[in-house]
């Protein structure tokens, strides 16, 4: 929003320049320069003595800038849109990788439990199994359901910004649609005459 309201004031202010420096050529034109810079004055004059025309030239201008600046925004948009599918692949890979990551966990406290459940081990050897067991579900299980819940919240984030950025680009896509059907018009009607 401030991009387009800053492009918009610069055009006006070039829209003012140029018109400011018409008017100044047809006061110097209309004071008689002679020799060459009298020429070159006059010759400015000449395409100049139409004010509705070179106005209107202006306009059009400035459509062609607007037009540009919401193609080159919807590009952008395109692009942010991509970025945020690529990311949400991404942490769906992470997810499965976690995923992956739990079931071996599991497997292996299985494992641990079975060795357990097996009754010729003496004292020291299960005292082992047991705290390898704890080790494996303190930091191992909890660390992977810490991360799963960290990319479950990043994806949940993702997809919300992702349908945000998606409206905004169908948004986009109407705009330019609309101004290129007024461009076509005014082709037609600039033909017309």
């Amino acid at each position: 929003m401030r991009r387009s309201t800053f492009i918009t004031i610069i055009i006006c202010l070039v829209v003012l320049a140029a018109t400011t420096g018409l008017v100044r050529a047809q006061t110097a034109a209309q004071s008689g320069g002679a020799g060459p810079a009298g020429a070159a004055t006059n010759s400015l004059n000449n395409q100049t003595e139409n004010p509705a025309a070179l106005l209107q030239q202006l306009a059009e201008e400035v459509k062609k800038l607007r037009f540009e600046m919401q193609k080159l925004q919807l590009e952008l948009q395109r692009v942010k849109v991509a970025q945020l599918k690529h990311d949400l692949q991404q942490m769906q890979t992470d997810k499965r990788r976690l995923a992956d990551q739990e079931s071996e966990n599991d497997q292996d406290i299985t494992g641990l439990d079975e060795q357990l459940s097996q009754p010729t081990l003496s004292a020291e050897e299960r005292a082992e199994l047991e705290m390898a067991k704890a080790e494996l579900v303190k930091k191992g299980l909890e660390k992977l359901r810490a991360e799963q819940q960290q990319t479950s919240q990043q994806e949940t984030e993702t997809n919300q910004q992702l349908e945000q950025e998606q409206q905004r680009l169908q948004e986009l896509t109407e705009k330019v649609r609309k101004l290129e059907a007024t461009a076509g018009k005014g082709k037609a009607e600039v033909k017309k005459r």
